[in-house]
């Protein structure tokens, strides 16, 4: 039973380390998107951009048996980060 219990948290600590790959090349890919509108003199926040990604969160957490509340929380705090990570970047037009 504890070598059980070692390997799923090994598992987990993969998992982890995945999750964490994926929210920094994500990133990477929002201040490059970040950069371009800031170009382009596109507002840095699009309002239905925001409602899109937290209803695609929900959607795929449903999928997955995840609480919607979890996600919903998980993705509103990326997108705060992301928009933070904007403002420090680009100090005008942001909301």
């Amino acid at each position: 039973m504890t070598d059980m219990i070692v390997e799923l948290r090994k598992q987990v600590v993969d998992l982890d380390r995945e999750l964490i790959k994926l929210l920094s090349e994500r990133f990477k890919l929002t201040r490059s998107i970040g950069s371009l509108k800031h170009a382009a003199g596109l507002p840095a926040v699009d309002d239905a951009r925001v409602i899109d990604f937290l209803r695609r969160w929900e959607d795929v957490a449903s999928e997955h048996d995840v609480p919607a509340r979890f996600i919903t929380s998980i993705a509103s705090h990326i997108h705060n980060l992301v928009v933070e990570d904007h403002k420090q970047r680009f100090p005008v037009d942001h909301r």
